[in-house]
């Protein structure tokens, strides 16, 4: 899987994945089911998206494509987050991906969230059939990447494929294709410890001087796009 996903980036020319986690929505849950999906951003989520804007266009990258879990509130970030002065999105296409939320996923991911919660990937790993869980988790989604690669062909423009999703989980895919990227294990230690907040994001490159790179994307305020402690952003 790893070969053929690395295969498939090249093939689409795909030089980057941004992996960005919704913002908050209404009401809470400690189960990712069908009314999980069905929630709405609250008017903090709409705010922290508007800021979360800023990053996300002062990367200033060329995207393919928004791959989006159906759940409402990634859509709802999605379209805020990119929305430019030429509308939301402008001539970007949305293509949904189900097993992006875990609502459609492995009953072992299901359980390793019903005692954790919200955590860093390393404390999921660290569970007995964690390590197996995750990555079952990961490759489901990575196939159905694969599968938006063959609607997305080379000559489309852009050379960034954006992923709104949800929270560790994002971490999960992020990990097991920064493998596929060859990254380094000091770059996939960092993707086990991040704690992607609300309106956040990890990027993915798969080449610079050095090799790949990956960035920890956030914005603190209304003006100004910051460096977190331990990463480089822009």
């Amino acid at each position: 899987m790893d070969e053929e996903f690395r295969v498939g980036l090249e093939r689409t020319g795909v030089r980057r994945m941004l992996f960005v986690n919704s913002c908050n929505a209404e009401g809470t849950t400690q189960e990712f089911n069908q009314e999980d999906q069905a929630r709405l951003l609250t008017t903090k989520g709409k705010r922290q998206a508007e800021f979360s804007r800023k990053w996300f266009q002062a990367l200033d990258y060329k995207h393919k494509a928004f791959v989006v879990s159906a759940a409402r509130r990634a859509v709802e970030s999605s379209q805020i987050m990119a929305e430019t002065r030429h509308g939301a999105g402008a001539d970007v296409s949305m293509i949904l991906v189900p097993s992006l939320h875990p609502h459609n996923q492995t009953p072992q991911i299901h359980k390793l969230f019903d005692k954790l919660g919200y955590a860093s990937l390393q404390k999921y790993l660290e569970e007995l059939g964690g390590e197996d869980a995750v990555n079952s988790y990961a490759y489901i989604v990575m196939e159905d990447l694969l599968d938006c690669f063959s609607r997305i062909s080379a000559a489309t423009r852009g050379d960034t494929l954006t992923v709104f999703g949800h929270a560790v989980f994002l971490n999960a895919v992020a990990r097991r294709i920064a493998g596929s990227m060859k990254m380094s294990q000091e770059y996939i230690k960092l993707l086990d410890e991040i704690d992607l907040g609300e309106g956040e994001g990890i990027l993915l490159e798969t080449g610079g001087p050095d090799g790949p790179i990956l960035r920890y994307l956030h914005c603190k305020n209304l003006s100004v796009i910051s460096d977190h402690p331990l990463y480089n952003l822009l």
